[in-house]
C-alpha cells in the first residue's frame, strides 16, 4: 500500500512539474499544447463513436452531433433523448466544457495577458529589426541621449536595453522625448555582459551602438569593456559580419580608463567591424564648455580673453596675442571628476604665443579642495610624465596650514629642460568659504592682467549653486565680466534666468554639466580630426606622393594615439586662430614670418602637453626607443636641432608637422558650417 501511494505521489509531482513548465512558457507553446489536447480528444471521441454507433445508418450524423456537442455544450438537450450512449454524450459534454469552455478561454486570455506582460517587462524581442540604434545600459543620461538620437534621426527605431525594470526606463525615456517618437522606442530587459541578451538586440544589423552602462556602479568600465568583447565576437561570426563598420560609442567613467583607451590600440580584429569612440561624460561637457563651436553649440567661456574686444573683427573677444602681458588662469573649486576633467581640458587649450620660459606668463590651472593634498598625489601619479618636466605649486590655506605657496620641482628635468610647456597645475587646500581662500580669489579677480575663469565643481548641485552665488564681490564685476561656471545636475534654469538680465551681478554665471549633455552624434569632431590627420600625413616628407588611400581609410589605419592627437589639435584650433589674430574664414591661411614661428611653437607646446598628459614620457639622449617615449617632448629650440629630414626648401619635418595643423583649418571650418546648418534644421523639425 505504501509503495502504491509513493508511486502515485511521484507521478503526480512529475505531472505538476510538466504542467507548470508547459504553461509557464511562451504563448505559442501553450497554443500548440491546447491544439494537441483538442486533437487527442477528437480522435478519442471519434474512435468511441465508431464502436458505439457504427451499426447505425446515421453514423455520420451522430459523429457531427458529438463534435458539435464537444464544442457547444448547449446542444446536449437534443442528444440526451437517445438512451443509447447517454454516458458517452455526458462524457463528451464534460470534456468539451472543460477543454473548450475552460482551458481554451483561459489559454487565450493568458496568451494575451502574457504577451502584454512580456512587452511591458521588456522580454519580447523583434527578430527582423534592422538599421536601428542600440543604447545598451541605463543611466540618468540615457533619456536625454535617446531624445537627442530621436531628434537627430527622426523615424528611426531606438532600442534600449538594461537591467533596470522596463517600466521605469520607459517612463523616464518617454518623459524626455516628444510623443511622436515614442512609437519608435523599444525597451528590452537584459544584461550587457550576457551573450544571449546581446544577441537578441541583433547588433550586426544596427546602424549605431551606444554602450552606456550604469555610471554609478563600481564595475562600470569593466562591464562596458566586457560588452565590447562580446559584441565583437558576435560580429565576427561569418553569418553576422556587417557590410560596413558600425560606429560604437563606449562611455567610460574613470579618467584612467579613458586615458588607457585613448592611448592603446584595441585589437585590430575588433576594429574590422566596429568604429570605437570612447566617450566620457565629463570630457564631453568640458569640451562643450571651452570649445563648443566644434560640435554645433557655443562655448560657454573663452579662457583667453584679450585686451581689446573690438580688435581684428573677430567673433567675440580676441585671444592672448604675441606681445600681450596677459596670462590665463582657470580656478576649479572641487576636485570632483568634472573638476579634474575640466582642468585637464583647459591644459590642452591654454597655450599662447606670448609665453617664453621664465617670463612669468605661463597659464595656470588651480584646484581648490579640502582634500587637495591627497588628490594632488593621486593626480600627479596618474599624469607622472607631465610632472617630470613641469613644476607644481601647493598651498595649504586651512587654519592649521602655513599659507605659503610651495613649489614642487619637476621630478626628472631641471633648468632649460623643464617648464617649457607653458601650463602649470596648482593645488590649494582649503574651504571655499574660508577667509584665506576668499582672499586668494579676490586677489586674482583684482589682477587686471589676468584672464580669470572660475569653475565650481563640488559634488552636489545645491552646494555648487550656493558657492557660485557666495564668491567675493569683485568676481561679479559687471564691467570685467569674469566667467563663473557652475556645475548643475538636472537643470540650469536658475542661472539662465538670472543671466537674462545683463545688469544682474550673476549675469556671467553659466550652468554646465547637466544630464542633457549634447553628444556629438554626427561625429563632427572626428570628421575634422580626419582632415587634420590627412593633412599631417601629407606633410610627411618620406611619404609625399605615396598616399593613395582615402581620408577615411587613412584614419581607420592610424593608431589610436595619433587619432586622439588629431582630436586634441582640432579642439585647440579656435584658440590658435584668436592668438594669431586670424579670422574664421574658409580662405587659405596666410601667415607672416612672425605668425608662422608662433604657430609652430604654440602647436609644439600644445602637442607636448597633450602627450605628457596621455602618459608619454620624454626620451632623452642615449635612452633606447620604447613605447610611450618620444624625443620631441623637449623645448622647441632643442627639437629644431634634432636630426630630421628636410624638404627641398630646407624646412624640417617637425616644423612641417606643426604647420599642417594650420593647413587643415579651411576644411575643418567647412565641417563646422555644415554642422551649424544641420543643427538649425533639426531645431526647426523639433
Amino acid at each position: 500500500m505504501r509503495l502504491s501511494t509513493s508511486f502515485i505521489r511521484q507521478w503526480w509531482s512529475r505531472l505538476l512539474r510538466w504542467f507548470d513548465r508547459l504553461f509557464a512558457r511562451g504563448s505559442i507553446l501553450q497554443a500548440v499544447s491546447l491544439i494537441s489536447l483538442v486533437l487527442v480528444f477528437v480522435v478519442l471521441l471519434t474512435c468511441l463513436s465508431y464502436f458505439l454507433f457504427r451499426q447505425q445508418a446515421s453514423f455520420g450524423q451522430h459523429l457531427r452531433k458529438i463534435v458539435y456537442l464537444f464544442i457547444y455544450p448547449d446542444s446536449f438537450g437534443e442528444v440526451k433523448k437517445q438512451p443509447q450512449g447517454l454516458w458517452f454524450y455526458t462524457f463528451t459534454l464534460v470534456s468539451g466544457t472543460v477543454i473548450v469552455g475552460g482551458l481554451l478561454i483561459s489559454v487565450l486570455t493568458n496568451m494575451l495577458q502574457n504577451r502584454v506582460r512580456r512587452v511591458r517587462g521588456g522580454y519580447v524581442a523583434y527578430r527582423h529589426m534592422s538599421d536601428h540604434i542600440l543604447v545598451i545600459g541605463y543611466d540618468e543620461i540615457v533619456p536625454h541621449l535617446v531624445a537627442r538620437i530621436c531628434a537627430q534621426h527622426p523615424g528611426r527605431d531606438v532600442l534600449v536595453q538594461s537591467v533596470v525594470p522596463a517600466q521605469q526606463v520607459r517612463n523616464a525615456v518617454f518623459a524626455a522625448t516628444p510623443d511622436g517618437d515614442e512609437k519608435h522606442i523599444f525597451i528590452y530587459i537584459g544584461r550587457r555582459d550576457s551573450r544571449d541578451d546581446l544577441s537578441r538586440l541583433r547588433p550586426w544589423k544596427a546602424r549605431e551602438i551606444f554602450v552606456i552602462g550604469d555610471r554609478h556602479s563600481d564595475d562600470h568600465d569593466a562591464l562596458n569593456m566586457e560588452c565590447i568583447r562580446i559584441l565583437s565576437k558576435l560580429l565576427m561570426q561569418p553569418e553576422n559580419r556587417p557590410k560596413h563598420r558600425i560606429p560604437m560609442n563606449v562611455l567610460f567613467e574613470d579618467r584612467a580608463t579613458t586615458i588607457a583607451f585613448q592611448t592603446t590600440d584595441v585589437a585590430r580584429e575588433i576594429q574590422r567591424y566596429l568604429n570605437l569612440y570612447p566617450l566620457n561624460f565629463y570630457e564631453n561637457w568640458s569640451r562643450r564648455a571651452l570649445a563648443g563651436e566644434l560640435i554645433g553649440t557655443h562655448s560657454l567661456v573663452q579662457l583667453d580673453r584679450g585686451d581689446d574686444s573690438e580688435r581684428n573683427g573677430l567673433d567675440g573677444p580676441p585671444g592672448i596675442v604675441r606681445g600681450s602681458e596677459r596670462r590665463a588662469q582657470l580656478v576649479v573649486v572641487g576636485m570632483s571628476r568634472m573638476g579634474i576633467t575640466l582642468g585637464i581640458q583647459a591644459a590642452h587649450i591654454m597655450h599662447y604665443p606670448n609665453f617664453r620660459p621664465g617670463n612669468g606668463l605661463a597659464s595656470k590651472v588651480t584646484f581648490i579642495d579640502l582634500n587637495a593634498d591627497t588628490e594632488m598625489r593621486r593626480f600627479m601619479c596618474l599624469h607622472q610624465p607631465f610632472f617630470d618636466v613641469q613644476d607644481t605649486y601647493y598651498t595649504d590655506l586651512t587654519e592649521s596650514g602655513d599659507h605659503r605657496r610651495q613649489t614642487i620641482a619637476a621630478r626628472r628635468f631641471t633648468g632649460e629642460d623643464a617648464n617649457f610647456v607653458g601650463v602649470h597645475f596648482e593645488f590649494v587646500k582649503g574651504d571655499i568659504y574660508s577667509d584665506a581662500v576668499r582672499g586668494l580669489l579676490s586677489d586674482l579677480a583684482s589682477d587686471t592682467n589676468l584672464s580669470l575663469t572660475v569653475a565650481i565643481c563640488l559634488n552636489h548641485s545645491r552646494q555648487n549653486a550656493s558657492a557660485a552665488m557666495s564668491l567675493p564681490q569683485n568676481l561679479y564685476d559687471t564691467e570685467r565680466r569674469i566667467p563663473i561656471l557652475v556645475q548643475q545636475r538636472t537643470s540650469g534654469a536658475i542661472f539662465d534666468t538670472l543671466a537674462a538680465d545683463q545688469d544682474n551681478r550673476f549675469c556671467n554665471v553659466f550652468p554646465f554639466g547637466m544630464l542633457e549633455c549634447g553628444y556629438d552624434l554626427d561625429h563632427n569632431l572626428e570628421r575634422m580630426a580626419m582632415q587634420m590627420y590627412n593633412t599631417y600625413r601629407q606633410a610627411q616628407i618620406n611619404q609625399l606622393g605615396q598616399l593613395s588611400e582615402s581620408i577615411e581609410q587613412l584614419w581607420n589605419e592610424g593608431s589610436i594615439l595619433r587619432k586622439w592627437s588629431s582630436i586634441h589639435a582640432v579642439t585647440y584650433f579656435p584658440t590658435k586662430l584668436r592668438s594669431l589674430g586670424l579670422q574664421k574664414t574658409g580662405k587659405p591661411i596666410s601667415l607672416t614670418p612672425e605668425n608662422r614661428a608662433d604657430a609652430c611653437e604654440i602647436e609644439h607646446r600644445r602637442w607636448c602637453a597633450e602627450r605628457l598628459l596621455l602618459g608619454v614620457s620624454r626620451q632623452t639622449e642615449g635612452e633606447p626607443k620604447a613605447p610611450f617615449r618620444h624625443r620631441c617632448l623637449a623645448p622647441y629650440d632643442q627639437v629644431k636641432q634634432l636630426p630630421q629630414p628636410h624638404n627641398e626648401e630646407g624646412v624640417g619635418q617637425y616644423e612641417l608637422n606643426d604647420l599642417a595643423t594650420l593647413q587643415a583649418i579651411p576644411m575643418m571650418l567647412e565641417v563646422i558650417n555644415s554642422t551649424r546648418s544641420q543643427t538649425a534644421k533639426n531645431s526647426k523639425q523639433v
